[in-house]
């Protein structure tokens, strides 16, 4: 199985950079704290709100807000493109047409047109790949097997790198494991192994195994330091046991794991560092609330609810969201 990560083999540049490594997930005005960002697809609407040290909603004129996304557009990536501390969104629509959202930081965003989705890719998600602070953007395509990284400036690629990748594999999480800084792959495939690519300097590859795989029953939910000890670690859950499972990272060595018990009927919907070094799990349910679990720093969860979907009146918000919104996660679609 080893071997099968050695098949990764880097393809040539071209022209192509996300949340720089320690920031939210999700961090739309600025201010360190991780932020809620909601999808409704049908109605072509997201809406956002600004978390208060993850404890509950912001309030003020700009905390929230409800808005029109362009017409057949989606929300299918996000992260820091500027380098100015702002989450950016990164939409498409079903011509595989790109156009950015770039945050403003005061609630509004300045759209700018980008290139299309290369023929055959789909939008996997956004990490700074070589840790020059600005987000860059990751493709795969399952049919050639192939997954390409953009490094970006803001909106505009300045190079494009494509890898191969074995049948069956796909990218899973996207996340600075190694805390150096720079965002690595990492890879799962059928039999649910794990591999975690790291991209140099230069753009050579250094690849490896965990050694490790999450169980049947159980599937990837999201990454983030969980301890504070500068190195991103991945979060898995079981629908079943309603269970997550945490795995410390160090690089591509899984240093332990631990297994909690969810509160019945809930998910995770995302992690995010909503305040402090770590990161934290917001959960929802069939209800469609929305529930914290805040990380005392150390992989430790304390929980409690909050209401967070924009309501009628400035500084007012639903402990609900509507039917047919969606919470958005930052983590890498799945194929």
């Amino acid at each position: 199985m080893a071997n099968q990560a050695e098949v990764l083999n880097q393809t040539m540049p071209y022209v192509a950079a996300f949340n720089e490594p320690g920031e939210p997930a999700i961090d739309l005005n600025g201010d360190g704290e991780g932020d809620l960002l909601y999808q409704n697809t049908s109605t072509g609407q997201f809406a956002y709100v600004w978390l208060d040290a993850g404890q509950g909603a912001a309030y003020g004129s700009n905390a929230s807000s409800i808005q029109s996304l362009p017409s057949g557009y989606s929300i299918v990536a996000m992260g820091d493109l500027a380098g100015n501390g702002l989450t950016d969104l990164v939409l498409s629509n079903s011509s595989n047409a790109i156009l950015f959202l770039m945050s403003n930081g005061d609630g509004t965003f300045t759209s700018v047109a980008g290139p299309n989705v290369p023929a055959g890719f789909r939008i996997v998600g956004a990490g700074d790949i070589n840790g020059d602070g600005y987000a860059d953007l990751v493709f795969e395509n399952d049919t050639t097997h192939q997954v390409q990284y953009w490094l970006m400036n803001g909106t505009a690629s300045t190079a494009i790198h494509t890898l191969n990748f074995p049948s069956g594999w796909y990218v899973m999480g996207i996340d600075d494991l190694w805390g150096n800084g720079r965002a690595d792959l990492v890879w799962s495939h059928g039999a649910n192994g794990v591999y975690v690519t790291e991209i140099n300097d230069d753009y050579s590859l250094n690849q490896a195994s965990t050694g490790a795989s999450y169980g049947q029953g159980w599937r990837f939910v999201g990454s983030g330091d969980v301890n504070g000890d500068g190195y991103a670690d991945l979060i898995f859950e079981n629908d079943t046991t309603h269970q997550i499972e945490y795995w410390l990272m160090d690089g591509a060595t899984r240093k332990s794991y631990l297994d909690l018990s969810l509160p019945s009927g809930y998910e995770v919907a995302l992690v995010n560092r909503l305040s402090g070094g770590t990161v934290s799990l917001l959960l929802t349910s069939n209800a469609r609330d929305t529930y914290v679990w805040q990380n005392d720093g150390h992989g430790n969860f304390s929980s409690s609810t909050i209401s967070a979907f924009p309501a009628s009146s400035a500084g007012t918000y639903y402990a609900n969201y509507p039917s047919g919104w969606n919470i958005v996660s930052s983590t890498p679609a799945q194929p």
